[in-house]
């Protein structure tokens, strides 16, 4: 007959376990957080090689672009996203208080008659992705190491 025994070092597995459970919310906003800016700062890079923009629209969304709050859906979803705010400098009578700078990063992203696309929002992503991912995975590692 099978014989199975709970000695001390299951009781303290089993606790570490619940700490880890209870660490995992806060652990998986770091996480994301951090996947977030690896790919804010790419997208830093994409912007300061788009060709086609006066520097008024390069710096317009160099400053403007941001990371929103961590959000967590009810399901449990934590996201967060990277986007454009603001104006830039460049002021005309349509504009007074300059060009949205998410309408000029919309416009050169996916061009227009007067500009061709260039997609450095994809670029940026693409270029990042790999890093993003190793970045979230080094948070989740040493909050389960902090745990066991």
């Amino acid at each position: 007959m099978a014989r199975f025994e709970i000695s001390d070092d299951f009781d303290k597995l089993n606790k570490n376990f619940d700490d880890l459970i209870l660490s995992v919310p806060g652990a998986c906003k770091k996480a994301v957080y951090q996947g977030a800016k690896t790919v804010a700062d790419g997208m830093r890079e994409s912007i300061n090689q788009i060709g086609n923009c006066t520097e008024a629209e390069r710096d317009g969304l160099l400053k403007g672009m941001g990371i929103s709050k961590i959000d967590v859906s009810p399901d449990g979803d934590v996201s967060a996203a990277i986007g454009f705010d603001g104006y830039n400098e460049y002021k005309t009578k349509e504009y007074p208080k300059g060009h949205p700078n998410l309408m000029v990063a919309r416009s050169i992203n996916k061009g227009t008659s007067f500009r061709k696309a260039d997609k450095f929002v994809n670029r940026a992503v693409k270029n990042s992705k790999e890093k993003a991912q190793k970045a979230m995975a080094d948070v989740i590692d040493q909050a389960v190491e902090k745990n066991t």
